[in-house]
């Protein structure tokens, strides 16, 4: 895994402000990896048995808020899909990965509606 937490310090730290949680808030790591690793995540934490393009774990460390881990494979994927630079795919999935470890969901239409919109105004 590689942490490249630093390429998104900015992003984050928007959001967190913007949530009121910059001072709050412990670390956040963000790693890539691949699909196979991806899927057995997936597997092990959620009992689903397939990739996916972002994990967050969020950590009640004092120093830690969480990890955010992102099929690098799959960002590429959706990156050509959605006809955006890879760096873009790559900041919305660090986006949604962060509105997770605030406590954000996507498991009906209302809070898929909510994350779309959320990640669609820090993308700015």
């Amino acid at each position: 895994m590689k942490n490249i937490t630093k390429k998104f310090v900015g992003t984050i730290n928007k959001i967190l402000k913007a949530k009121g949680k910059l001072n709050q808030a412990g670390k956040i790591e963000v790693y890539f990896i691949n699909d196979r690793f991806m899927r057995k995540l997936n597997k092990e934490f959620r009992g689903i048995d397939r990739t996916t393009d972002v994990l967050a774990f969020p950590d009640n460390d004092n120093e830690l808020l969480g990890e955010i881990v992102i099929s690098d494979s799959l960002a590429k994927v959706q990156a050509k899909r959605y006809r955006v630079l890879l760096k873009e795919e790559y900041r919305r999935l660090v986006i949604h990965g962060v509105l997770h470890l605030l406590g954000y969901g996507h498991k009906n239409k209302k809070e898929r509606s909510l994350m779309r919109n959320l990640e669609e105004k820090y993308l700015k």
